[in-house]
């Protein structure tokens, strides 16, 4: 997911279950943030009470990805009962442990695109505040580059310089309804 740039959470299953709320078509942590896609990586149990969040999201319009080994079974309390899973007729299945078409297909569009180049070390995570959306950008490579970047968001553009704590104001266009940043 992040040589696609492509941002994401993990969530265990404490918090999958007690942190999350589920809407019409997502998840929302107790922050605001906003999940679309859940994708279950290769398992061999799920619980009872994180399936039910499972099931009641995909009913209310969410996309459930499993990605690599399907889980087997449920369990509840200890592993001496395990249950089968239930058929869930919407969700995805992506056998392969790599990127594929179908795993592309699923996801969101990133909020964050290289539009110049195909850069695997430019990494972002995507937080959403009360005054507008804070973009962290890496550059996770042993040398600089220069990229073109379009953001799924308009407005002011500002950098904020993590080592001494300025923010200064950025050029940016618009371009397609993108914030575009050079």
């Amino acid at each position: 997911l992040l040589t696609h740039q492509r941002d994401f959470d993990y969530v265990d299953d404490d918090a999958f279950i007690e942190a999350l709320t589920t809407g019409p078509g997502y998840l929302e942590n107790k922050s605001g943030q906003r999940y679309y896609t859940l994708i279950i990586p290769s398992a061999d149990v799920i619980s009872v009470s994180a399936w039910k969040k499972i099931e009641d999201f995909a009913a209310r319009g969410g996309k459930v990805l499993f990605w690599g080994r399907k889980p087997s079974c449920l369990v509840d309390k200890s592993f001496t009962s395990p249950q089968a899973i239930p058929d869930l007729p919407c969700c995805q299945y992506e056998p392969q442990v790599r990127w594929t078409a179908r795993v592309k297909a699923i996801l969101p569009k990133p909020e964050m695109q290289l539009i110049s180049s195909t850069n695997d070390s430019i990494r972002y995570t995507r937080r959403v505040m009360p005054d507008g959306d804070l973009f962290f950008i890496f550059n996770e490579g042993s040398t600089s580059c220069n990229f073109i970047a379009d953001f799924d968001k308009v407005g002011i553009v500002k950098e904020w310089d993590a080592t001494d704590g300025t923010i200064h104001p950025l050029d940016a266009t618009v371009a397609n309804n993108h914030t575009r940043l050079h």
